[in-house]
């Protein structure tokens, strides 16, 4: 579990983050950042293929998306890091 302060209006928050192709706006460890097959970045579905700046690279699947509880939710398909079946929540 990780949690951290953001001293900004949650809706404010959750225009940056609500983009799953946005993670190069505000993941300083990112350094690009695609949707598979030209899926809309709101899809659930669609799949994120980044480049972190060391190089290594990570593709996530977005599984949910709810501007109602400024929540999503995703899970990790390939990466450099040994992770398995791993799922993620970010909730404001």
């Amino acid at each position: 579990y990780v949690s951290s302060v953001i001293p900004a209006p949650a809706a404010e928050v959750w225009k940056l983050v609500r983009n799953f192709n946005a993670l190069p706006n505000w993941a300083p460890f990112v350094a690009e950042s695609r949707i598979e097959q030209n899926a809309q970045a709101d899809q659930i579905g669609c799949i994120r293929n980044f480049t972190l700046k060391d190089g290594g690279r990570i593709r996530e699947r977005l599984l949910a998306l709810s501007d109602y509880d400024l929540s999503c939710s995703y899970a990790i398909l390939e990466s450099p890091m040994a992770v398995e079946n791993y799922v993620a929540t970010l909730s404001l």
